[in-house]
């Protein structure tokens, strides 16, 4: 994978976090907590960091967390991306 592709865009991510949703390992609406995680990284990378309220800061480490617990339960009960055939294809040119 293309380390500067955005994850969240991709169809593998989307995947995942209906897979989270599904099995209730994160809340229902956990993709657009989500969004609040990739927002707050963006403030912090680009902005002041006096931008982000202490409540807002402590709501974004709670979605971290969240996820984090979530992406053990999943590996824990054996979850595995569909496989991505594009990597998979032999390269004709090596």
């Amino acid at each position: 994978m293309n380390p500067r592709i955005m994850f969240w865009r991709l169809p593998e991510f989307k995947e995942l976090l209906t897979y989270l949703e599904q099995r209730n390992f994160v809340s229902k609406d956990f993709a657009n907590r989500f969004a609040l995680l990739r927002d707050a990284r963006n403030r912090s990378a680009h902005s002041a960091a006096t931008d982000i309220s202490k409540d807002d800061f402590q709501k974004v480490f709670d979605i971290a967390k969240e996820f984090l617990s979530a992406l053990q339960k999943a590996k824990t009960a054996g979850y595995s991306p569909s496989p991505d055939t594009s990597e998979d294809e032999p390269n004709n040119g090596s």
